[in-house]
């Protein structure tokens, strides 16, 4: 399943989603126009910039349980 699969009601904040620059799963944190912000693990205090040409490309990256 996609990120733009979700129900529209559902929050992003949360969602295990697997990044294209790397391969490697986050937790989406927050995001800004150019990316997003996630966390390898939600116990984890840092944040990582996951970046995109577009916000809207984030839209097409998987999400994983």
């Amino acid at each position: 399943m996609k990120i733009k699969d979700l129900p529209q009601d559902v929050p992003l904040t949360g969602v295990r989603f697997v990044y294209p620059g790397d391969g490697r799963p986050y937790y989406w944190v927050s995001q800004w126009q150019k990316g997003v912000w996630g966390k390898k693990d939600m116990g984890d205090g840092r944040i990582w910039p996951l970046f995109c040409d577009d916000l809207k490309e984030a839209l097409a990256w998987e999400v994983v349980p």
